[in-house]
């Protein structure tokens, strides 16, 4: 789990310690023992406190910072393992289930039960929130479940998967839930009809999933293969492929991953024992941000009311927003093909793109003489807006909030 900073990242597994380590996974502390293998840990929204949940029937709030102990919600009521935690998005709940075939609701003001779901199907093992916090999302057995937080009365009760589901995410605009199983495959539904939109073949049990904070990338942790998949979530088709998480038999598989905040790392737990830090692999120009929604401007929780018993969404379609950029073998310029031709009916647009690219980054030296580079735009365009590069390969940046970033050489 990621503090809220995204500076540090917290993990644990079958030594049951909790540790924490910064952004670039040098490890950083021990903070804190719990009574079995760690299975879940969340992180408070605002940051100060950690959640983690155990075999031994662990459950306990400690300081982020120095690892003290601050509530044991379990307090030794069971000694069956507790697979799965989540933090409301206020903060104001901690949500916790597992083995005992309960989902158990505390109020963070004074650790006390709110509720108690237990007339289940079997195991949970996956709980998320929509961002409105109207919704409570888990998985028992193969069952999705949906309650409504303001009263605790069921909103939703699917059965799309054949067999365990042992991963729950909702997308950061409150739109789908998604959910993954050991019948290798990731279901995506649509909240506001309750219908599934899409099936992903992930080939392998699938343990873990999380949406990039942009909502446009999807990455599954396949727990018995070595690679993870990523998606976009336009057409929930593949972008490829992570690939090197253990080699053979029981030493392969991704258990957990999730997303920094800036979409550009992941921190992945291994079935082996391992956890890493990944980079989003990049040999070429990219505008990041795939597809941009005004979600991310945190006002729109508070500007769209609605009765209490449904879910609030950011209800603008997402904005393709991607951009690759190739070098030729030889990329050269000249006053009737220049290296980047800009077609964009806005000319305020298209003088400020032509100055960054040829005046800020020099690309006519840089696509010959390859230097990484960060553009950021702040703003959104007014687009849409049209590349042209000397190869006559054709861009097409549309609209949205863009970033330009290359972390390597550009290919030659």
């Amino acid at each position: 789990a990621w503090a809220t900073n995204g500076s540090i990242f917290y993990a644990g597994g079958k030594d049951n310690s909790v540790h924490s380590f910064d952004e670039l996974g040098n490890h950083i502390a021990q903070m804190y023992d719990m009574p079995g293998d760690i299975y879940d840990i969340d992180v408070s929204p605002d940051g100060t406190m950690l959640v983690a949940v155990s075999a031994g029937g662990g459950c306990r709030v400690i300081d982020s910072t120095t690892g003290t102990l601050i509530a044991d919600l379990w307090n030794n009521s069971s000694n069956s393992g507790v697979f799965e935690v989540a933090w409301s998005n206020d903060g104001s709940m901690i949500f916790a289930g597992g083995q005992d075939i309960k989902v158990v609701w505390y109020n963070t003001t004074d650790w006390s039960e709110i509720r108690n779901n237990s007339v289940l199907p079997g195991w949970i093992s996956g709980i998320d929130t929509t961002p409105d916090d109207r919704m409570l999302l888990f998985s028992t057995n193969n069952n999705l479940r949906g309650y409504w937080i303001n009263n605790g009365t069921m909103a939703l009760n699917m059965t799309s998967h054949t067999e365990y589901i042992r991963t729950v995410k909702v997308s950061p605009d409150g739109r789908y839930v998604a959910t993954g199983s050991n019948d290798n495959s990731v279901k995506i539904t649509d909240l506001s009809n309750q219908t599934v939109i899409a099936t992903i073949d992930a080939n392998s049990d699938v343990y873990d999933i999380d949406f990039s904070s942009d909502g446009g990338t999807l990455v599954v942790a396949r727990g018995r293969s070595s690679s993870m998949y990523a998606y976009q979530t336009d057409t929930w088709t593949s972008l490829g492929e992570m690939e090197g998480f253990g080699s053979n038999g029981q030493n392969r598989g991704v258990y957990s991953v999730e997303f920094h905040e800036d979409g550009d790392k992941l921190a992945v737990g291994w079935r082996r024992g391992y956890v890493s830090l990944h980079m989003a692999a990049d040999a070429f120009i990219r505008v990041h941000g795939l597809y941009y929604t005004s979600l991310m401007e945190s006002p729109w929780r508070s500007t769209y009311p609605t009765l209490d018993e449904s879910v609030r969404v950011w209800n603008y379609d997402r904005v393709a927003s991607t951009l690759d950029v190739y070098a030729d073998e030889i990329s050269t310029s000249s006053d009737i093909s220049p290296i980047v031709q800009i077609d964009c009916m806005n000319e305020e647009i298209k003088m400020i793109i032509h100055t960054l690219l040829y005046n800020v980054l020099n690309i006519e030296f840089n696509m010959s003489n390859p230097l990484p580079f960060v553009l950021c735009f702040p703003a959104p365009f007014l687009g849409p807006v049209q590349m042209r590069s000397s190869s006559s390969t054709l861009i097409n940046l549309g609209t949205g909030l863009l970033s330009v970033k290359s972390r390597c050489a550009l290919p030659t």
